[in-house]
């Protein structure tokens, strides 16, 4: 895999302690450095309700966040070439264990998902159906 990754680290995380936050990475093709609108890429749009929006850089939003435990909501977005798909997802983020957000393009739809990344397990849900607190 070649391109690069950008990362968000959410406030409240110490990224000197590896055991005290979790990372969620996206299912995203970064083969293409010139012509990065070649890839079907997921990016991740917002962390909780805030945006993750960033002017200026090479691409507007990270397709890494590190975070703290608990439950999170996750806006997503798959780009390729000049089209995109919004999603809303959420994971209950523990300790010890990592998640990849997975997309699935068929004609004019996209499907997204999160999984366990030692499991492959689905894991969560999409926004709206999260556990009563």
């Amino acid at each position: 895999m070649s391109g690069c990754s950008t990362i968000h680290t959410q406030k409240g995380v110490n990224l000197q302690d590896e055991s005290s936050y979790i990372t969620i990475t996206t299912d995203s093709e970064k083969e293409h450095d010139i012509l990065s609108g070649l890839d079907k890429r997921v990016v991740i749009s917002s962390l909780d309700n805030e945006s993750l929006y960033r002017m200026g850089w090479d691409f507007n939003y990270p397709d890494i966040v590190h975070v703290t435990p608990g439950i999170h909501e996750i806006g997503v977005q798959y780009n390729f070439k000049n089209t995109y798909s919004n999603g809303c997802l959420w994971v209950n983020a523990i300790l010890g264990e990592s998640y990849i957000v997975k997309k699935k393009a068929h004609e004019y739809s996209v499907l997204f998902w999160i999984e366990n990344s030692k499991t492959s397990e689905r894991v969560g849900g999409i926004c709206g159906s999260e556990p009563e607190s």
